[in-house]
């Protein structure tokens, strides 16, 4: 994907919030040849927003599901969660499809372990573990990606789950040898996933860099403020 220029973040920042808006400044936190994500500050109204943008043949799902889980998050958990602005996936106005989110404050997970007390990273952990198990009780109907348009797998399929793990995995493997390993594995121990019956939300994704955390007003006081990334989120095995 080209990298944009600041009058094309203005004109996507008017179409959201009207022409009066202006790009105050902006960065690029990644660019690749597909997609990017960035960083910009705004006045007129004054926000800082993130944009993940992707090429109109990008191969990366539709930014409207992952925005449509992450306000799921926000609206049914306690699970802190960027605020969804604006979301397009059509090309018609622009030509890439784009994701813009309220920016969420905090540092990344491993610089906020580094400072802190052993009492607040015990603290730290189990939020971590409240707000998976948060992510866990959104229930859905079949296995498989959140998303309309793809083949999911019914809970009266005793493979249910099994046969979800293997489409996943053509998907998202691209050494088409590797994905086929992957399907027999799955496939040689498909029983081992029988008792796997209850569709539920998991991130796929929950790595340091998708974590951000706030310090309180003492060494030991320290939240998760944001959960980032529902773009592999699906609907899986919650154990």
């Amino acid at each position: 994907m080209p990298e944009l220029e600041r009058d094309d973040i203005e004109a996507l920042a008017h179409a959201v919030f009207g022409p009066k808006c202006r790009v105050l400044a902006w960065h690029s936190l990644e660019q690749r040849d597909s997609h990017s994500v960035i960083f910009a500050t705004l006045v007129f109204p004054a926000r800082v927003v993130v944009l993940k943008l992707a090429d109109a043949d990008s191969t990366r799902p539709p930014f409207a599901r992952e925005a449509s889980i992450q306000q799921r998050v926000a609206r049914e958990t306690s699970v802190r969660v960027c605020e969804v602005l604006a979301v397009d996936d059509s090309c018609q106005r622009f030509p890439w499809r784009y994701l813009m989110m309220a920016h969420a404050p905090g540092m990344g997970w491993r610089d906020g372990l580094a400072r802190m007390s052993p009492r607040a990273r015990s603290s730290i952990f189990r939020q971590l573990g409240e707000s998976t198990a948060a992510l866990h009780t959104l229930d859905y109907p079949n296995f498989g990606e959140v998303d309309s348009t793809l083949p999911q797998h019914g809970e009266g399929n005793p493979n249910a789950l099994a046969s979800a793990l293997i489409a996943r995995a053509r998907r998202r493997i691209a050494n088409p040898a590797h994905a086929d390993l992957c399907a027999s594995v799955i496939e040689a121990r498909a029983r081992e996933f029988d008792m796997s019956t209850r569709p539920r939300l998991t991130h796929e994704d929950l790595n340091p860099t998708n974590l951000l955390l706030v310090p309180g007003d003492t060494d030991d006081d320290w939240r998760i403020s944001a959960m980032l990334d529902f773009g592999s989120a699906w609907a899986g095995c919650p154990e």
